[in-house]
């Protein structure tokens, strides 16, 4: 699999990479690869590569023994926009190194597997997004990030669905204490929502009537804005919800909360 993790700063890219990692591979199959020690000091048992952009020899030989390795191994690389930054540097649309390259667009079918975490996804080369089988998206008001979405996120069965407005209200950790993320795939589309159960560190489905409580003595929302309180189910049967903001969230469909997700994402 090919994972995004994409969010502004502190909304918990980082606690959810660690949540899901058990989704994506063993644990001995697990390899941190990032400049920074959070995840490794979380995960102390996982192998860790120190890399960063400014040593792109080093970034180039551990990407080629991981690729060559023949052990089948998920690379969690937090921080990862270092390794595929959407400038013109590097080689095929950003990519840092030869390797790396490799790892997204060929190393993938010999069994080798990466979540990557960034900041803002014009921070990522396209083609990294244009391969994966995962996006989680986080809160953001940035009208860049948002206007990228708006274009990445297509959706021919619900072609009216606001999806920057949905990012504009997911719950951030900042204000609510804990993130949701929007979780997309590429060939299906809206999957659903997801927030970390920190006492168990796992995914949990997230109900977006969770913002019944929220939204319940906010302003109400005019109804000649369809958008003003977005569709946030995943049913090809939803229609945009009207009126007040408490009424919207009674509205919107979805499951029950507190049921793992893992099953829902799994490539198995």
């Amino acid at each position: 699999m090919v994972v995004a993790i994409l969010g502004r700063r502190g909304t918990g890219k980082t606690t959810l990479m660690q949540a899901t990692s058990s989704i994506y591979a063993p644990r001995d199959h697990l390899v941190i690869v990032s400049p920074l020690n959070t995840l490794p000091n979380r995960m102390p048992d996982v192998k860790w590569y120190k890399v960063s952009i400014f040593n792109k020899p080093e970034v180039e030989r551990v990407f080629k023994e991981l690729n060559e390795s023949g052990k089948e191994p998920f690379i969690l690389a937090d921080e990862g926009d270092e390794l595929t930054a959407g400038s013109a540097a590097g080689i095929a649309g950003g990519f840092q190194t030869p390797a790396v390259y490799d790892t997204l667009n060929y190393a993938r079918e010999a069994g080798v597997g990466i979540c990557i975490t960034s900041r803002r996804p014009a921070n990522i080369a396209k083609d990294m997004l244009a391969n994966a089988n995962l996006v989680f998206v986080a809160n953001t008001t940035d009208p860049g990030a948002l206007d990228w979405y708006d274009s990445f996120m297509q959706d021919p069965i619900h072609p009216d669905r606001d999806y920057k407005s949905i990012c504009r209200v997911l719950p951030a950790v900042d204000t609510d204490g804990y993130s949701v993320f929007m979780i997309w795939s590429p060939g299906r589309k809206l999957l659903g929502y997801g927030t970390v159960d920190m006492d168990r560190m796992e995914l949990r489905e997230w109900d977006p009537k969770e913002l019944r409580e929220r939204l319940k003595n906010a302003p109400a929302a005019s109804s000649t804005d369809p958008k003003a309180t977005p569709d946030m189910s995943g049913s090809d049967s939803a229609t945009a919800p009207s009126g007040s903001a408490a009424g919207a969230a009674d509205a919107l469909s979805g499951t029950s909360p507190g049921v793992p997700i893992v099953k829902s994402i799994s490539p198995k």
